[in-house]
C-alpha cells in the first residue's frame, strides 16, 4: 500500500512540473486514479467495482436485507477485464493521448488565427421596446444598440451550457443583457409585452421585455440557440459606457455598470433570473466612466482585498473594496503629471481610457501619454494627499494626437516583473507596442516604470513596436490583447484587424462594420465585437479546415 500510495504521489509531483506547459486537470486526474489503484491493490474490497462488490458483500453479511447498496462515486471499474487499461502505464498514455490532442487543437487555433480562418455566428437585440396601444409612441426615438460587452462564465447549474460563457451586453438606452452562448448561427431576440414580477408582492406589470424569436431556430438539433437568461434596466436613459462582469466563487455572477454622468452601480443575479442592485457607488466622478476594471490588493494586515477600479473622462480614478462598495481612494489627474511640474492648483486633463493588470493601472490621456500607477502607492498616500492624484510611476509621451486606446499583453520579455501596453492613436491609425520596466528608486522608496523603446530608432526584444494598418486619418477605437501570438485593435475606419506582436505582421483584416467598435472581447479562440448596431458577432477559430470552408461571412 504505501509502495503504491508514495509511486501515485510520485506521479502527481512530476505531473505539477509538467504543469506549466499543459492543462493541470488532467494532471489531476491522473493523481487521483493512480490513487484508486493503490487502495485498490491494498485493499481489493475497499474501491474495486464499487457498485457490484459492495453490494455482494452487502447481501453476504445481511440476509435480511432489502436489496443491494450501491456506491456509483467512480463510473468506472478499475481492473475489470472489459474496461480500459488502469495500470499506470495505461494512465500515462491516456494522459499523452490528451496532451497531444491539447497540442494539436492550440496548433489549429493558432493556424486559424494565422490565416485568418474562422466561423461567425451571433444574435440581435430588438432596437425599439414594444409600446401598449395607449401609448404615446415616438417614432423619432433613437434606436438601441450595443455600446458595451463582457464575458463571464456561468455559475447557473439549471443552464446547460457546455461552453460555460455567456456575453454580457450593455446598451444605450442603460439596458443590460446577458445572453447564454450557443452555437446557432443567428439567434433573434424581439421587443415584447410580457407580464413580469411587480414592486409590491401578489402584483405583476406589463412592460417590454426581449424574447427569442423561435421561428429563427434551426431544425438541426445540434444547433443550441443563444438564450437571454437575464435583463435589466441598469441607468435608465444613460448609455453603458463601461462594463465589467466576473463570477464570484463560482456561486454568483457580479457586474459592474457605469454611465455617462458619472455613475456606478454593482450588480448581483440571485435566483434564477433575479437581478439586485448590490450598490451605488457614488461621489467620485461627474463625466462619462471610460473604464472599470479589477485588482488584487493586500493592506497593512496581510489581508487580500479585491478592489474595482473606475476611471471617468474628467480625469478622476477611484478605487473601492468591490465586496462593500467603501471608497478606498480617489483623485484627480492634473496636466502637471504629464508636464513633469507637480502643482496643487492644476487644471484636469481628459483620460480617454484605462487598463489594469498586476497592481497596475494605466491610463491613456488625450495629451498623448500614458500615465502608469503602482494601486498599493497610490493607496498608502491616501490619507497625504489633497484631491491631486500624487506623482505616477511612470509617464511617457505614446502619441502625439492622443491615446484613445490601451490594453495590457502581460508580461514582457526582458524581465520576468515587466508588462507589455500597446497604444492606439487618435488621429492617424497607429498602435504602438511598449514594455514597462519596474526600477526601485532608493532614495524614494518607490517603483519607476520605465519605458522601452525610449527612443524611435531603438527596438524592442523579440516584439514589433509599431503596428501600421488603420487608415491614416482613423481613430483607434479599441484594443484587446491575449497572450505573444495575436492581438486585435478596432478602428472609426469600420475594421478589426488582426496582428502578430512579434513581427507587427498584420494577419487579417475584418471589415463591414455599420457603426462604431467600442468593445472587442477576446480569448484564445473567440473574439467577440460590437460594432453593428442591434447585433452582437462571436468569430470563432476554434473550427476545422473543412468548417471554415463552408462559409464564415455574416449573412444577417
Amino acid at each position: 500500500k504505501a509502495f503504491f500510495f508514495l509511486l501515485s504521489t510520485d506521479c502527481f509531483l512530476h505531473s505539477i512540473s509538467l504543469q506549466a506547459q499543459q492543462s493541470c486537470r488532467m494532471n489531476l486526474k491522473c493523481y487521483i486514479l493512480l490513487l484508486v489503484i493503490s487502495l485498490q491493490i491494498s485493499h481489493p474490497f475497499f474501491l474495486v467495482a464499487p457498485v457490484r462488490r459492495a453490494s455482494h458483500i452487502h447481501n453476504q453479511n445481511n440476509d435480511k436485507a432489502d436489496g443491494p447498496i450501491e456506491y456509483s462515486d467512480f463510473d468506472f471499474v478499475p481492473g475489470d477485464k472489459d474496461d480500459e487499461d488502469w495500470s499506470i502505464g495505461g494512465l500515462e498514455t491516456r494522459l499523452q493521448e490528451v496532451r497531444a490532442q491539447e497540442r494539436q487543437n492550440n496548433a489549429l487555433i493558432t493556424e486559424n488565427w494565422r490565416q485568418g480562418n474562422w466561423k461567425v455566428r451571433g444574435f440581435s437585440l430588438d432596437q425599439f421596446s414594444a409600446q401598449m396601444d395607449d401609448e404615446n409612441v415616438n417614432d423619432d426615438s433613437a434606436p438601441i444598440t450595443v455600446s458595451q460587452l463582457s464575458l463571464v462564465k456561468n455559475v447557473d447549474d439549471d443552464i446547460d451550457n457546455d461552453d460555460g460563457t455567456m456575453i454580457v451586453v450593455g446598451r444605450t438606452d442603460g439596458s443590460v443583457c446577458v445572453v447564454e452562448v450557443g452555437t446557432q448561427y443567428f439567434t433573434r431576440f424581439d421587443a415584447k409585452l410580457q407580464a413580469t414580477e411587480g414592486t409590491s408582492q401578489d402584483t405583476v406589470r406589463i412592460e417590454s421585455q426581449l424574447v427569442r424569436n423561435e421561428s429563427q431556430d434551426s431544425n438541426d438539433e445540434n444547433d443550441v440557440p443563444f438564450e437571454l437568461v437575464h435583463q435589466f434596466m441598469a441607468h435608465e436613459g444613460q448609455e453603458i459606457t463601461a462594463l465589467f462582469a466576473m463570477e464570484e466563487n463560482n456561486e454568483m455572477i457580479r457586474i459592474v455598470t457605469g454611465d455617462g454622468n458619472g455613475g456606478i452601480t454593482i450588480w448581483d443575479f440571485g435566483e434564477k433570473g433575479k437581478v439586485y442592485p448590490q450598490i451605488n457607488l457614488e461621489g467620485a466622478h461627474k463625466d462619462e466612466i471610460v473604464a472599470i476594471q479589477t485588482l488584487s490588493w493586500n493592506n497593512k494586515s496581510d489581508e487580500s482585498k479585491k478592489l474595482l477600479v473606475s476611471v471617468s473622462r474628467d480625469g478622476s480614478l477611484a478605487l473601492w473594496d468591490l465586496m462593500t462598495g467603501d471608497n478606498i481612494y480617489k483623485c484627480q489627474v492634473g496636466s502637471s503629471i504629464v508636464e513633469d511640474n507637480y502643482n496643487e492648483e492644476d487644471s484636469n486633463v481628459i483620460v480617454n481610457c484605462a487598463d489594469a493588470w498586476d497592481g497596475y493601472l494605466f491610463l491613456g490621456l488625450s495629451t498623448g501619454h500614458v500615465v502608469t500607477y503602482k494601486v498599493d502607492e497610490l493607496i498608502e498616500t491616501a490619507s497625504t494627499m489633497g484631491d491631486l492624484c500624487t506623482l505616477p510611476n511612470g509617464c511617457f509621451l505614446a502619441h502625439a494626437d492622443g491615446v484613445t486606446s490601451l490594453a495590457s499583453g502581460g508580461i514582457g520579455r526582458l524581465d520576468s516583473s515587466s508588462v507589455i501596453l500597446v497604444t492606439g492613436s487618435g488621429t492617424d491609425g497607429s498602435i504602438k507596442q511598449w514594455e514597462l520596466l519596474p526600477r526601485r528608486q532608493a532614495e524614494a522608496d518607490t517603483i519607476k516604470l520605465e519605458h522601452w523603446p525610449r527612443l524611435a530608432n531603438q527596438r524592442m526584444a523579440k516584439r514589433a513596436h509599431t503596428f501600421a494598418g488603420h487608415s491614416d486619418d482613423s481613430m483607434v477605437t479599441a484594443l484587446a490583447y491575449t497572450d505573444a501570438t495575436h492581438f486585435v485593435s478596432a478602428g472609426t475606419d469600420g475594421t478589426i484587424r488582426a496582428w502578430n506582436p512579434q513581427t507587427g505582421e498584420e494577419l487579417f483584416v475584418l471589415d463591414g462594420f455599420s457603426s462604431t467598435i467600442q468593445s472587442l472581447c477576446l480569448t484564445s479562440d473567440t473574439l467577440i465585437t460590437n460594432g453593428m448596431k442591434q447585433f452582437v458577432c462571436l468569430h470563432d477559430f476554434n473550427v476545422a479546415l473543412d468548417e471554415f470552408e463552408q462559409g464564415s461571412e455574416f449573412e444577417w
